[in-house]
């Protein structure tokens, strides 16, 4: 396709300029966007979110806090909750006067703290109510009140939401980040935590004014012990899991690259996603108006938001139409995707926008004399760095993981594995699986614990590590194989290990 508009580098320019450079701090407002499997994620009838590292559950936590704060976000989230709405942080990794920070909170679990204690007076704390008997000068006199005086605590509740009914305003209660609640991780503390709060979240149920939302990361979902909490299938049924289409990830690029820095380039994107569609879409009321401010929101057309023809051709001009002088190794449109993708078939948008940045900078360094923006061998060398980045969350949430691949790094293992090679080179490496595989029994769910390499395996397919395969061969996605410098017949090749990026 014939450029119009910005020379590529220019574009590659824009391109490093509105991806963000720490994937760990929640996008702007003006580049948010919100696919439509996630409107049910942020209703209140949904108590509990789930998905993987970089899906946007803080991306999403934020947001549902700004109407609090007051900040823009507000904006997107207005259509969602058309009537008055408190929002309070129950938990997070942010600094909130609303829930004890990280510190507090795990001295209060070693001190033998009732995490329920803890978690209901973050509730009574933030209840609309001119009078409380509740300590407020420490957490800890806040909590050991609750649990002295448990039925006084649940009828400041009822009068909570009488006042909330009264002025007809919902107040909701978010919680994120559970695993912060323990400085070091402890598996224990966190779990005990996290079913402490789906027992809260249950019990305010029963009061309608009155919500909360809890986001969890989907292995402490699959790791928790929550089956024995009465009713927790009233929960479960309304449970969301945040996943991101193809099309999702590429609407999610163009939201970002035209709201992104002004520049002349940033005006280009906005044309080229206006007349990537029929005109006759843009006759309704509902063409994108232009922004109020250089720094006010622009929304994408709708084509663009869900066409996958329209994405194609967008993308095209970025990075072609092949990946390479052929059509065998692929279409750059869909092969970022899918090179990013763990075992589930899963690509996170944090791994996108890394991977897309990449690209950009290598194409400026490497190939800026190449026709298109994004170079697809600069693609290449975005999913390596996606790979690194993807491999050292892993190892923070899993500290045994590192030491369980060393062995097959070590020998040049290809992948897909072979059973039976697979179970041997751990039984050569360890002795027992899991038993001596530092740190990985007590973190494997209970009931995968005593089902040695089965259950192991198990464990990496729910993590979208592992894929089983037929002929007793389990296949692992590029997206993990890379970092973990594993080769494959054909795959894009292993990059030395650089300094772990922090989350």
């Amino acid at each position: 396709m014939q450029l119009a508009g910005p020379d590529p580098n220019a574009i590659r320019t824009a391109i490093v300029a509105s991806l963000p450079g720490d994937t760990s701090v929640p996008l702007p407002d003006q580049q948010l966007f919100l696919p439509w499997t996630h409107h049910k994620a942020l209703q209140l009838d949904c108590s509990l979110v789930v998905g993987s590292r970089g899906v946007g559950k803080t991306a999403w936590a934020t947001a549902l806090l700004a109407s609090h704060d007051h900040q823009p976000s507000a904006a997107l989230l207005r259509s969602l909750f058309p009537y008055s709405l408190d929002t309070v942080a129950g938990f997070s990794d942010r600094d909130h006067n609303s829930h004890p920070p990280t510190p507090v909170f795990d001295a209060l679990m070693r001190d033998q703290a009732d995490p329920y204690n803890i978690w209901l007076a973050v509730v009574l704390r933030s209840l609309p109510t001119n009078t409380t008997p509740l300590p407020t000068e420490t957490w800890a006199a806040s909590a050991s009140w609750v649990g002295d005086h448990l039925e006084e605590a649940w009828t400041m509740v009822s009068q909570a939401n009488q006042v909330l009914e009264s002025e007809n305003t919902h107040q909701l209660f978010v919680f994120d980040a559970l695993d912060r609640v323990s400085r070091d991780g402890n598996w224990r503390h966190v779990s005990a935590a996290i079913k402490a709060l789906l027992r809260l979240v249950l019990e305010l149920k029963n009061f309608k004014y009155l919500h909360a939302k809890v986001f969890l990361r989907t292995d402490q979902y699959q790791r928790g012990s929550f089956t024995d909490l009465p009713d927790i299938a009233k929960i479960r049924a309304t449970r969301v899991e945040l996943l991101w289409s193809l099309i999702d990830l590429h609407a999610l690029l163009w939201q970002c690259l035209c709201n992104g820095p002004p520049s002349a380039t940033r005006d280009a994107f906005r044309s080229w996603c206006l007349k990537s569609s029929p005109a006759s879409l843009f006759e309704s009321p509902g063409e994108p108006a232009a922004p109020s401010s250089p720094e006010a929101r622009w929304e994408l057309p709708l084509p663009v938001r869900q066409d996958e023809p329209v994405q194609r051709q967008l993308f095209e001009r970025l990075a072609g139409r092949r990946m390479g002088s052929g059509t065998r190794r692929g279409v750059p449109y869909t092969w970022i995707v899918n090179h990013l993708a763990d075992a589930q078939g899963q690509a996170t948008p944090r791994s996108f926008l890394t991977a897309i940045r990449n690209a950009a900078e290598e194409s400026i360094y490497r190939f800026r004399d190449a026709e298109h923006p994004l170079h697809y061998e600069g693609l290449k060398r975005g999913v390596q760095a996606a790979s690194e980045i993807r491999i050292a969350e892993l190892e923070e949430d899993h500290p045994w993981l590192s030491e369980l691949m060393k062995p097959f790094a070590e020998r040049r293992s290809l992948v897909p594995f072979i059973e039976e090679v697979f179970e041997h080179v751990l039984n050569e490496a360890f002795g027992s699986i899991p038993e001596d595989v530092p740190g990985l029994a007590e973190r494997l769910p209970k009931d995968l614990r005593n089902q040695g390499i089965y259950g192991l395996t198990t464990y990496l397919a729910q993590l979208g590590l592992l894929t089983p395969m037929q002929g007793h061969r389990l296949n692992m996605p590029d997206i993990y194989r890379i970092g973990f410098k594993l080769g494959r017949r054909g795959g894009i090749k292993p990059v030395p290990r650089t300094i772990a990026q922090p989350d």
